[in-house]
Parts: C-alpha cells; sequence; structure tokens
C-alpha cells in the first residue's frame, strides 16, 4: 500500500518515493532501518543524507542542526526523516489512548508493530506519514 501524502505536491511525491519504498522494503522484511534525513532540492535533482541516533537526544539535535546548515547551503527543498517506529495495529488504532494509559509506553504493549515513519518538511507545509 503506497503511503498516502494527501495534498504533497507531485513533484515532492517524485522526489521522495524512492526512500520511501526502501524503508518500506527494509521493515517489510524486518531489517533494521537507520534513522536518516534526506536533505534535498529539486532541481537539479540532488539530496545528502545524514545518519541519526534516536537513541541519543544530543545526536539528534546535531543531525537536526547539521540539516539546518546543509539545506540553508543548498537552498533545499525538503527535508525528509525517515526512521523505526512502533504503532498500534490499524484494528487498535480507535484503542490507542487506552492502550497508551496501560502499557505506558507502546515499547511495553505486545501486539506493536514495527512501521517506517517519515516526516517531510517542505516550504508548502510539514508532511507525516507511517507504512
Amino acid at each position: 500500500m503506497p503511503v498516502d501524502f494527501g495534498s504533497l505536491p507531485q513533484t515532492y511525491r517524485v522526489a521522495v518515493a524512492g526512500f520511501i519504498e526502501k524503508a518500506r522494503e527494509l521493515v517489510h522484511e524486518g531489517k533494521p532501518l537507520e534513522a536518516v534525513l534526506f536533505v534535498g532540492r529539486l532541481e537539479p535533482p540532488q539530496f545528502h543524507s545524514i545518519e541519526m541516533d534516536p537513541a541519543s537526544a544530543v545526536a539528534k539535535a546535531e543531525a537536526g542542526e547539521h540539516g539546518r546548515m546543509l539545506a540553508k547551503m543548498l537552498n533545499a527543498d525538503y527535508a525528509l526523516m525517515v526512521c523505526e517506529a512502533w504503532s498500534v495495529p490499524e484494528s487498535e488504532v480507535r484503542n490507542a489512548n487506552a492502550i497508551l494509559d496501560r502499557y505506558e509506553s507502546l515499547a511495553h504493549y505486545p501486539g506493536r508493530i514495527e512501521v517506517a515513519a517519515f516526516s517531510l518538511e517542505t516550504r508548502y507545509g510539514v508532511w507525516a506519514a507511517q507504512a
């Protein structure tokens, strides 16, 4: 199932589709998905990637600062963050608050599923999705 970014302009969909499909493939195969920030331009098409350590607040802050500097230097059109996350199954979404109340974190919820999480920032707004 493709990720639905709703009103995301087509040019951005084309630019980030490969990153999204690769992340979905890795999660589906049970392989680790490293947290990465992609900073890119639409014309000429180019991107740079920045690996992130989501377990370290300092490392996340440093990756964010590096991404901001790179975006300014490139006059970037987008920044796409891709990482592995936990979610509740679609059949349990309506119970998500009760699940969090009971387990305090999805880390403790036995029914959690691994997903790829995406956050895309553009000049036109921010889109987030999981797959």
